[in-house]
């Protein structure tokens, strides 16, 4: 997969400006029509998007090319990038692989965003997320960690009993998914994002900008 890192001109969403992404490089347009003979008259200049794997919901969304610059190459320089903070965006429980809400109560139980909170790890604000699982389940056949801008797995999460602190601190920047599934078909499915550590300012007609530390 092709990526790009861009920067945010403007608050998007539950996104402030200045906030990087790396996402799939485009050559998608809003606009598209289906006749290749008025493509030829559109302009399409302004019109490209972007697949934003999650808009703050938790939930895929479109960012417009226009909202977005490239993210200078020496923004990073020196910096750690595995140190920018998590943040969670969603908590949803269902059944089957789709996580279809269940009638009623759910032989798992439901989790909430509540039912987590981001804690410190060796010394960096948010690297890990402490989960309370709900009583009514029983141990979780697997808990599973995945990429979803790439749509792959990360790796397979040792499981525990009703509470831990699962640690991202080995994360790079990037949409994630923790997968926790039953034997019964239930499932909990915890949206996260790993934040870039450094939000980036352009200044406007320069290739100079500035930067400041990504809160949590």
């Amino acid at each position: 997969m092709d990526t790009i890192r861009l920067v945010l001109n403007v608050p998007f969403m539950r996104y402030p400006a200045g906030t990087v992404f790396e996402l799939e490089d485009s050559n998608e347009f809003s606009g598209w029509d289906d006749d290749e003979r008025v493509r030829e008259k559109q302009n399409f200049s302004d019109k490209r998007v972007y697949h934003l794997p999650d808009g703050g919901r938790g939930f895929a969304t479109t960012l417009h090319a226009s909202d977005t610059s490239p993210c200078p190459s020496s923004a990073f320089d020196g910096v750690d990038l595995r140190t920018g903070p998590c943040r969670v965006t969603a908590a949803i429980s269902g059944i089957g692989e789709n996580l279809g809400p269940g009638n009623g109560s759910l032989p798992c139980g439901k989790i909430r965003e509540d039912d987590t909170s981001l804690v410190p790890l060796n010394g960096v604000n948010a690297q890990g997320i402490r989960v309370v699982l709900p009583e009514a389940g029983s141990r979780p056949q697997r808990i599973l960690l995945r990429d979803v801008l790439r749509g792959a797995d990360v790796r397979v999460i040792p499981s525990f009993e009703r509470e831990t602190i699962l640690d991202f601190s080995d994360l790079l920047p990037g949409f994630y998914q923790v997968l926790f599934q039953y034997k019964n078909d239930c499932a909990h499915s915890l949206r996260f994002i790993k934040s870039f550590p450094l939000l980036i300012t352009l200044e406007r007609g320069s290739s100079r900008f500035t930067t400041q530390q990504t809160l949590y």
